[in-house]
């Protein structure tokens, strides 16, 4: 009931905020896994390697200093048929910071990761910074957020209740101790309610500190 609610204020939301996507409704099965805060010199290969073997499709919203951090594996991101998304520099919230200096940390990100999505830290955004980042991002929310990000997180306790098509689903690729073997899981889980797992189809330019790469996603 609680999720129903949930992602039902989630589509009056999205139709009321031009240019932010709390899901894909209309979506016949497709789900949108993403993974927020990497990449991870640990964690993200290991998911990296879990979507290869259930041939699926993720969408990383990275921090622009764990890329200059990590180049290596933001490419293996991109490598692997993956989207990424702009989520900052240095995860501000949005709320406690003006809007110059959000928007500046934002521009910073841009200059490692070149991606038409962007995703706020927290969700938390200011009308004065969404009036700016919609000129130039789709906005991506999410329909739900798995709380991994708590202590004491039990990743075998997630329940997958109540998904459905067009769902955003929002993880994180931050830390060795995330998501240490509960994913096969949720993959196993969501392919027998019979659900695909896409990125975000929008055309964009990503670039890394290392080179430029053209990609379009059908």
């Amino acid at each position: 009931m609680i999720d129903q609610m949930g992602r039902i204020l989630a589509n009056i939301a999205g139709g009321l905020i031009p240019g932010i996507r709390f899901s894909m409704a209309g979506e016949t099965n497709s789900v949108y896994l993403t993974f927020d805060d990497g990449p991870h010199p640990e964690t993200t290969p290991r998911i990296l390697d879990l979507l290869a073997k259930h041939d699926a499709r993720a969408t990383f919203f990275c921090l622009g200093r764990n890329v200059e951090k990590y180049p290596a594996v933001f490419d293996s991101i991109i490598e692997g048929g993956h989207v990424v998304g702009n989520h900052s520099w240095s995860h501000p919230n949005g709320w406690l910071t003006s809007t110059g200096k959000y928007l500046a940390d934002v521009n910073r990100a841009s200059e490692v990761i070149d991606s038409n999505l962007f995703r706020p830290p927290y969700g938390r955004i200011t009308p004065g910074q969404y009036r700016q980042l919609k000129k130039r991002y789709e906005i991506i929310m999410w329909t739900r957020q798995f709380a991994d990000y708590r202590p004491g997180f039990n990743p075998h306790r997630v329940s997958l209740n109540g998904i459905q098509p067009g769902d955003i689903l929002v993880m994180h690729d931050n830390s060795a101790n995330v998501w240490n073997d509960a994913p096969p899981n949720i993959f196993n889980t969501l392919k027998l309610m019979d659900r695909i797992f896409a990125c975000f189809p929008y055309s964009f330019q990503v670039c890394n500190t290392k080179r430029m790469v053209h990609h379009t996603i059908p």
